[in-house]
């Protein structure tokens, strides 16, 4: 694929077409040959850097010349006393008594070579290392959350399935003492309701004798088998009065625990801390 043309900035500003070959990165300017050949003749110009064309492709020379305390002016100035880049305004106002000034120029000489450089690029070399490993720490921690998640929310459904479990056996165990109540009710009516029917009944022959003697017998025999009833009627009316009141009216009822309104939280999910290696 053919390199995209760069062209000559001098030249556009002056409306002309021109392909640069040279790059000043004092300027920050793409030259052609002519403007190139102009620029390293002009006195004030002539230390500026120069570079292939090629070189800035996919990088940049951008460095930050404006004084931090002085935004309208550059730096110019290197103070050793103080190890920074200086403006003329600095100059004369915080570093009127340094001994060490110098132009960038001078102080830049031999950098490529002086341990200023091999120190920053020991920093930097030590920063990419520990941005690696965080980065890779980050890439795993993010991978550990889907799967913790995953794993919380199988936990999250296994307690609830516990719960389900649990709440079965709790609810066969009030099935069985329903049954258990209810068989117990359910044999003590039973009686009752056998003696009932055996009073009844005893009742009931006693009234179809009285009617029989009475439409079939005589006086005598009447009034015989009357007296000698009455001491069963009393018996059983005495009874009945005892019986009746003392019956009981079971029913059975359900009473629920509340729960709902006691379980206000289903558990807690919370975040555990772990420490990059």
């Amino acid at each position: 694929m053919a390199s995209k043309i760069v062209m000559c900035d001098p030249c556009s500003r002056l409306n002309k077409s021109s392909e640069g070959f040279k790059y000043c990165t004092d300027c920050e300017d793409t030259l052609c040959t002519d403007c190139a050949a102009l620029h390293s003749a002009v006195k004030l110009l002539a230390f500026h850097h120069l570079v292939d064309v090629s070189v800035t492709t996919g990088n940049t020379f951008y460095i930050k010349k404006v004084c931090i305390d002085h935004e309208y002016m550059c730096y110019e100035f290197y103070c050793s006393d103080h190890d920074c880049l200086i403006c003329r305004t600095c100059i004369a106002n915080t570093h009127r008594t340094c001994g060490k000034i110098q132009p960038i120029e001078v102080a830049a000489k031999g950098c490529k070579s002086s341990s200023i450089l091999e120190d920053v690029s020991k920093d930097i070399a030590s920063l990419l290392i520990s941005t690696k490993t965080l980065l890779e720490d980050r890439q795993k921690k993010k991978i550990s959350v889907r799967q913790s998640k995953a794993k919380v929310l199988k936990e999250i459904a296994k307690f609830r399935q516990d719960i389900n479990d649990h709440l079965d056996q709790l609810e066969n165990k009030c099935r069985s003492e329903v049954d258990i109540l209810e068989r117990i009710i359910s044999q003590t009516v039973g009686n009752e309701l056998a003696d009932a029917d055996k009073r009844q009944h005893v009742i009931q022959e006693i009234w179809q004798q009285v009617g029989f003697f009475t439409k079939n017998g005589s006086e005598s025999q009447l009034f015989i088998f009357l007296n000698t009833v009455r001491s069963d009627i009393s018996r059983q009316a005495a009874s009945l009065q005892d019986i009746i009141p003392s019956l009981e009216t079971n029913d059975l009822e359900f009473e629920p625990l509340d729960l709902i309104s006691v379980m206000k939280s289903f558990g807690s999910v919370k975040k555990v801390l772990s420490h990059v290696q």
